[in-house]
């Protein structure tokens, strides 16, 4: 680097809140298909978890699940966690266990992307709508039982029709233990690597062409290599309707910077060098698959100074010069 070459680097690390779906493909249930997705094994649920998932709900009367292996009745064991939409729930974020319910006091917006999540350590329980933790009718009522009962995503089959989703499903993950509001907020923009301590169910919803004809997707791979596959039921596979459609509103984490360098000095943005003035667009990608767009403006001048602002998620790498952050 030159001597009169000073660069001042401000690094923001965190990924920007915003209701947008993950990069990839979703997956579109409809209940008037009887839409569901028959997990090979079950996903058992005990002493403490996470489930997290991207969701594009649109309302219906009964309940919109996103997973759930449970009997018909509340006296039944097992569970389902689900948006619960009869009368004065509206829209309600509700987890049934034997005897036992945990509702959110808000309610989830329709006809919008946004992120839930629940997690309970042994004691507590906690929901959360894009990284914000919800308030909740109760928090300590739980009821896990060991269960051999079969797994579906978007549906309850015990409750005959009513607990079909209406809407889209995207990165579906559970984990054996109860991630902190941090880790939540840190990864809630990023695909994940598969080799995460604690996780134990991973559907990224990535298949196909969004919205062409799709007859041989018709499974759901489990990521994590523990043959627990989806298998798509009632699904069209082509159009709009019951497909592999590219999440709404989709994007990629964005940033911009501004450069001020001195004439004849190199700029270097992830694999890329620059000399001359102009507005460059990078996108480098990430271990973890949260790849971000960088808008780049450069600018030379005599001052020999660079003020730069990033923002980007939990564990992607920048590089400037010769410096990696």
């Amino acid at each position: 680097m030159k001597k009169d070459f000073i660069l001042i680097v401000v690094l923001v690390v965190f990924c920007e809140i915003k209701t947008f779906a993950q990069q990839g493909q979703t997956l579109n249930f409809n209940n008037n298909s009887n839409t569901a997705v028959a997990l090979t094994n079950n996903i058992q649920l005990l002493d403490s978890f996470t489930i997290e998932a991207w969701i594009y709900p649109e309302s219906k009367g009964d309940f919109y699940t996103l997973i759930g292996n449970k009997s018909l009745g509340i006296a039944s064991p097992r569970y389902f966690l689900a948006l619960n939409n009869y009368v004065t729930f509206n829209g309600k974020i509700v987890f049934e266990t034997q005897n036992m319910t945990n509702v959110s006091v808000n309610s989830v917006a329709w006809n919008q992307w946004q992120y839930i999540a629940l997690t309970w350590n042994g004691s507590l329980a906690r929901k959360y709508i894009n990284g914000v933790i919800q308030e909740m009718n109760d928090s300590i009522n739980m009821n896990l039982q060991a269960s051999s009962s079969p797994c579906y995503l978007g549906d309850i089959p015990a409750y005959f029709g009513n607990g079909n989703n209406l809407g889209n499903i995207d990165e579906l993950r559970v984990w054996n233990y109860a991630r902190t509001q941090s880790e939540l907020q840190s990864e809630m923009f990023c695909e994940l690597s598969q080799s995460q301590i604690g996780l134990t169910a991973y559907y990224q919803f990535n298949e196909g062409i969004a919205g062409s004809s799709h007859s041989g997707f018709n499974t759901l791979p489990d990521l994590l290599g523990n043959n627990n596959t989806g298998n798509l039921i009632n699904f069209g596979l082509s159009g709009t309707s019951t497909n592999w459609l590219a999440p709404v509103g989709k994007a990629a984490i964005h940033f911009s910077q501004s450069i001020e360098s001195c004439k004849g000095s190199e700029v270097q943005i992830g694999n890329n060098i620059y000399t001359t003035d102009g507005i460059y667009f990078d996108t480098p990608s990430s271990s973890n698959g949260c790849d971000s767009l960088i808008t780049t403006n450069i600018l030379n001048n005599l001052s020999g100074n660079i003020s730069q602002n990033f923002s980007f998620c939990m564990g992607d790498i920048i590089v400037v010069g010769n410096s990696i952050y």
